[in-house]
């Protein structure tokens, strides 16, 4: 983020939850494509230079445990959120 503030980037960050670090923000859950992409269409100012990408989340518990449900969300999230 500070590198490509130095080199006159603007950043946006898209999450469900504010940041603790001074930059413009959308809040949009990354499960959700079709909020991510309207959040990010709503500040990217018609074109987009670069992109960092660093969603993730896990589903936690032995694998017996875990419904497809649970397992939908981590592939949205970690593959398809991160897309975009």
């Amino acid at each position: 983020m500070n590198a490509a503030r130095a080199a006159g980037g603007v950043q946006l960050v898209i999450d469900r939850n504010r940041p603790d670090i001074d930059v413009d923000w959308e809040q949009a859950d990354l499960a959700d494509s079709a909020a991510a992409e309207e959040a990010k269409c709503a500040r990217a100012g018609g074109h987009i230079d670069g992109m960092f990408t660093a969603a993730g989340i896990d589903a936690c518990g032995p694998l017996e445990k875990m419904g497809a449900a649970a397992w939908e969300r981590v592939v949205r999230v970690n593959l398809l959120g991160t897309a975009a």
